[in-house]
């Protein structure tokens, strides 16, 4: 006795095969989708840790900023000054890298190549001897004769250092306010006593990040810094 064998017709083996291509490719879909959401979110979190990172950087060391003057060409000066595109200060910030001590903070663009920028922080040693101009790899120079910032690798030293916050800025815009009732803001600041807010904007990408508003606090002096008679003698 012959057993019939049960077996697919064409038609049967047609329609599995078009059933499971659709089911892959509905598969492959939400996979690829999955894929994409991923990477906009990684990209996403990458965008907002930049931020965070230069944010918190700015803000500590604004709101750091030592009241002091200098003697610079013949006429006393605040070691405070900015443009609309850079500033200088004086603050403890090289005490968190290890070097201690007041540091020049001059913070702003610097040219990487012809279509590149970063924003970037150099740094001097807070010492008389560095203010006539001696001791340092890089000369200093107040920000009101030079405005030109310099990067290459993150060179770091005891008395100057240069070091990168970020990479492939577009733009930097900065404002500064004073305290006076009704004052506007200003896109420069050589007065003797330092601006009371300072509004930061930064390009990168084709969008402009929110804009950053620091308080200089105001309440350091050298003589808080050194206990009056102590430490150099900047005075």
């Amino acid at each position: 006795m012959k057993i019939k064998q049960q077996g697919f017709t064409l038609v049967e083996l047609i329609i599995a095969i078009v059933l499971m291509s659709m089911m892959s490719l509905i598969l492959l879909s939400s996979f690829n989708q999955g894929i994409k959401t991923w990477e906009a979110v990684e990209l996403q979190s990458r965008k907002m840790a930049e931020k965070r990172l230069v944010w918190r950087f700015l803000n500590q060391t604004i709101n750091e900023t030592v009241m002091t003057t200098e003697t610079i060409d013949f006429k006393r000066k605040s070691m405070f000054s900015g443009t609309d595109n850079s500033f200088e200060l004086v603050a403890p910030v090289a005490k968190r890298a290890g070097i201690g001590g007041l540091s020049i903070i001059h913070i702003g663009l610097a040219d990487v190549d012809d279509n590149k920028k970063n924003l970037v922080i150099n740094r001097w040693l807070y010492h008389p001897e560095v203010i006539k101009g001696k001791v340092t790899e890089r000369r200093w120079r107040s920000l009101q004769f030079s405005n030109r910032l310099e990067y290459h690798e993150d060179i770091k030293g005891s008395d100057y250092g240069e070091h990168l916050l970020a990479e492939n800025i577009e733009a930097l815009q900065i404002e500064y306010l004073s305290a006076k009732k009704d004052a506007d803001w200003q896109t420069e600041w050589t007065k003797r006593k330092p601006p009371a807010l300072i509004k930061i904007k930064i390009k990168k990408n084709d969008q402009w990040w929110e804009d950053f508003i620091f308080k200089i606090l105001g309440n350091s002096s050298i003589q808080d810094i050194f206990g009056g008679g102590g430490g150099f003698n900047f005075r």
